[in-house]
């Protein structure tokens, strides 16, 4: 709520470094309209195993431990969850399904994020799927201080109120059209991880309305891409970009640009990440075989089939050696040893160092 209290956002000026990310994503999103929009089988295959990786690295943030055979099944709901970690990881796959499955996206309102609450949330023998809305008893525990805030600015008895203002005001300023709407979605989930308005779920309903946003304002990054994946990555810069501009938060006098730009740079990842993607579909078989190339070329370090094919949800163990071997005869990985236990090396060329372009 703070970061869209006064007037300071109808004078923002955004820093070069900002604007250049921007310009990027956007210039993603116009190359990305016209391949994206067929529905063909791959691309369904391509958002399936988006959404296996997604709930996989969901799982693996929350400290989740589900084996991952049954995270494909979860993600796909072909089976419910058994034991609290599965049943927790199944609501994520739920919310997923409701941000993307329909006819249209949800518009983001306090009933929506009741909504996401009560599938992500971890239950508690006096909690449940409650909302914030239902504040707790005076003498229950409230939850330990995130490692991202130095202190807890809004209190659990606070946090309804300042939910309820900052959709409205968030809402307010999207619809006058006069700020970059990626810039207000990153101030979006600053305020909501700055308020931390539940007692668990908060880091995963963050994910989740990052996702909502961006779908509804066009971009296909998180119907195709694990955001998950890349935040999991990211996670040190995420955590120190946060507890960055967290702090004066409550006095409307913290810091902003480190947290834009850390969440600017992670969609134009998304972004890049499903051109890579959509091009290989272009000369590959499938989307599979598109996932586990891209899963190759994300690996810095020498890496075996068996963390190949755990990068690769969704994907058989035959596929994953077959485009192996394709692309060790193509020259462009190495094996290191013999045996099951062998590892691979991915030879990178002169232009490949794994970050953005950052030319403008």
């Amino acid at each position: 709520m703070m970061s869209f209290r006064g007037s300071w956002l109808k004078q923002i000026a955004l820093p070069p470094t900002i604007v250049r990310t921007l310009c990027q994503i956007h210039q993603s999103k116009g190359r990305l309209q016209g391949r994206l929009a067929s529905s063909s089988p791959s691309l369904a295959g391509l958002a399936e195993a988006a959404r296996i990786g997604a709930v996989a690295a969901a799982g693996r943030l929350s400290g989740l431990k589900v084996e991952g055979r049954r995270v494909e099944l979860l993600a796909s709901g072909r089976v419910g969850g058994e034991g609290p970690d599965e049943t927790q990881l199944a609501g994520y796959a739920r919310a997923l399904g409701w941000l993307y499955d329909g006819s249209s996206s949800p518009e983001l309102t306090p009933d929506a994020l009741l909504r996401l609450h009560s599938a992500v949330a971890k239950p508690r023998p006096d909690e449940g799927g409650d909302a914030p809305s239902n504040p707790p008893e005076p003498d229950s525990e409230s939850p330990p201080c995130p490692p991202f805030l130095r202190r807890r600015p809004v209190s659990l008895e606070e946090a309804p109120t300042a939910l309820s203002e900052l959709i409205a005001s968030y809402r307010h300023v999207r619809a006058r059209e006069a700020v970059e709407p990626l810039v207000l979605d990153a101030l979006l989930i600053l305020d909501f991880l700055c308020i931390y308005p539940y007692r668990s779920g908060n880091e995963e309903i963050a994910q989740l309305v990052a996702r909502l946003a961006l779908q509804r304002n066009g971009f296909a990054a998180g119907r195709y891409v694990s955001l998950e994946t890349l935040l999991e990555d990211s996670l040190e810069t995420c955590c120190s970009s946060l507890l960055e501009c967290s702090g004066r938060w409550l006095d409307g006098r913290h810091r902003w640009i480190p947290w834009v730009e850390y969440y600017l740079g992670l969609i134009a990842r998304a972004s890049r990440r499903l051109e890579e993607r959509s091009d290989a579909l272009a000369s590959a078989p499938g989307a599979k075989t598109a996932l586990v190339v891209e899963a190759i070329e994300a690996f810095d370090r020498p890496f075996t089939l068996r963390q190949l094919h755990n990068a690769c949800p969704g994907v058989s163990r035959e596929l994953v050696r077959r485009v192996l071997r394709q692309r060790r005869q193509d020259g462009e990985v190495d094996c290191l040893g013999k045996g099951p236990g062998a590892r691979w090396r991915r030879i990178r060329s002169q232009q490949d160092d794994g970050r953005p372009n950052q030319s403008g």
